[in-house]
């Protein structure tokens, strides 16, 4: 499991949330618009896409966009990269790309996130951390009362889901089943230093961040549609990161940004407190048990 797989797979995953956020908030009120619709196809395609990349990437790339070469789902259409907001952008290998400092097998990573779903704004913390062994998954939204924290242990085949309003937590052997259980690495993106990449140069306030970009498109009921992941760069550190869906609306092209990222941790190691799995547990009541 590498850290820029490992972001991918939450920004999809991100994206997905925010339905659920709002849904669980009461909606957003009013009306919708083409662009929060599109760009909540949009989401749900990212997912499809990734999924079906997997499993068939002849059947994703006669679903991308006639304009564009794929890759098992993937566009490297510079029009869409330009139509995102990027400039000066060219189509790079990932050994030429920003995302390749961040191909590591330990990390921490953790970001301050804001979804954007029609006239609401859902804000969140993530936090990640492994050492390719054990792994820590955090979400906490305040807002709507929610933090989730996962721990898995591939070694003991175990993990642990926590509640962290209700101080309680479940606990899953996986070893009792055939199959290991779900991984977002999996489903999302199979080798993530295959793809190329588009790169140039995206503005965030008044200051220019070199960036990479990595978009998938597929056709969600019969229109094609398009989810990209902008990483922005201060040094080789990632900065930020921004999910956007692109989609013709009524004959026009709608871009909407899902969501906003910024990061402000990411080390190529595990965080020690976060491995910690025994103490970490130990702060709430186990309330069910799968034996």
């Amino acid at each position: 499991m590498r850290l820029a797989k490992k972001v991918m797979a939450v920004a999809l995953a991100a994206a997905m949330t925010v339905s659920m956020l709002t849904a669980c908030g009461g909606g957003g009120g009013g009306g919708s618009s083409s662009d929060s619709s599109s760009s909540s196809s949009s989401s749900s395609s990212s997912s499809s896409s990734s999924s079906s990349s997997s499993s068939s990437s002849s059947s994703s790339s006669s679903s991308s966009s006639s304009s564009s070469s794929s890759s098992s789902g993937t566009t490297t259409d510079k029009n869409i990269a330009e139509q995102l907001g990027m400039t000066n952008v060219k189509v790079v290998p990932f050994t030429s790309s920003y995302l390749k400092n961040m191909n590591s097998e330990k990390y921490t990573l953790e970001m301050n996130v804001k979804m954007l779903a029609g006239s609401m704004t859902v804000s969140m913390k993530t936090v990640q951390s492994t050492d390719g062994n054990k792994s820590y998954n955090r979400t906490l939204a305040p807002e709507y009362r929610r933090d989730e924290i996962n721990l898995h242990d591939e070694a003991q085949k175990k993990s642990w889901d926590i509640d962290g309003i209700k101080g309680t937590y479940t606990v899953t052997d996986w070893s009792k089943y055939p199959t290991k259980p779900d991984d977002d690495d999996d489903t999302v993106i199979k080798d993530f230093t295959k793809y190329k990449i588009m790169q140039g140069y995206y503005k965030i306030g008044s200051t220019e961040y070199p960036a990479d970009c990595i978009a998938f498109t597929e056709t969600e009921n019969g229109v094609p549609v398009t989810v990209a992941m902008i990483y922005c760069f201060n040094g080789s550190k990632p900065k930020y990161m921004i999910v956007k869906g692109v989609a013709e609306v009524q004959g026009e092209t709608a871009v909407q940004t899902v969501m906003e990222g910024q990061i402000t941790r990411c080390d190529t190691y595990a965080d020690a407190n976060y491995m910690n799995f025994e103490k970490i547990l130990s702060q709430y009541e186990l309330v069910e048990d799968d034996d």
